[in-house]
């Protein structure tokens, strides 16, 4: 199965039970899953200037990721313990849907691609068209699920990172709070972006059946 599919099954689950925590796995004895939000969350937090175009139902499924002794993980950190730790070809498995469960690495190794499993699980949640979603440059299509998905922006940082072995690379991109945008430079996205386009294994979590289950559960 894959694993963001499984992932959305544990939340519908969360939700409908009206439990909050799912755990995954452990690393150092620290808790590896995530806590449901909803609207406590911070996809519901919107600048008043933004008030207008916020979607009506945007947060509702928002999650907390638990990624082991790496608490509150930004994006610098995560890129830097796999830069560090991993390889691209076991970020493009995850990517692609495959459980870290599955990859025989070392424990640290593992955790740090549990955490990137989390983190873009949380952008297949929270981006994308849906009216609980806010809007993503990598919006998927639901008539063509293996085009494009939220999770690619990070994916492409990684991608990046690897290819020019130095992590800073990433530092133009972030804005004042130190989160990635989206690439604007054409060719940069063509080479670390869009190189992920139509990818045969990789589908984009909310479509066919898995979209019909979130839009039912809310």
């Amino acid at each position: 199965m894959d694993v963001y599919i499984k992932l959305a099954s544990e939340l519908l689950t969360l939700i409908e039970s009206n439990q909050k925590k799912f755990i995954w796995n452990k690393f150092d004895n620290k808790e590896i899953g995530f806590v449901y939000r909803g609207y406590n969350g911070l996809m519901a937090r919107v600048d008043e200037k933004y008030i207008k175009t916020t979607k009506s139902k945007q947060g509702y499924y928002d999650i907390f990721a638990l990624t082991g002794p790496w608490d509150k993980l930004t994006h610098d950190t995560l890129l830097n313990l796999i830069y560090e730790n991993c390889t691209l070809k076991n970020c493009e498995r995850i990517w692609r849907g495959e459980s870290p469960t599955n990859l025989d690495l070392k424990p640290k190794s593992k955790a740090i691609l549990y955490a990137l499993t989390l983190l873009m699980f949380e952008q297949e949640v929270n981006f994308g068209k849906q009216e609980w979603q806010r809007w993503s440059q990598f919006n998927p299509d639901t008539e063509k699920p293996y085009w494009r998905r939220p999770r690619d922006l990070f994916m492409g940082y990684i991608n990046m990172v690897f290819d020019k072995k130095d992590v800073s690379c990433i530092d133009s991109f972030k804005n004042s709070k130190g989160l990635l945008l989206p690439p604007t430079d054409k060719e940069i996205r063509k080479k670390y972006f869009e190189v992920y386009e139509n990818d045969q294994y990789a589908q984009a979590l909310m479509s066919g059946n898995t979209l019909e289950l979130f839009n039912i559960s809310r």
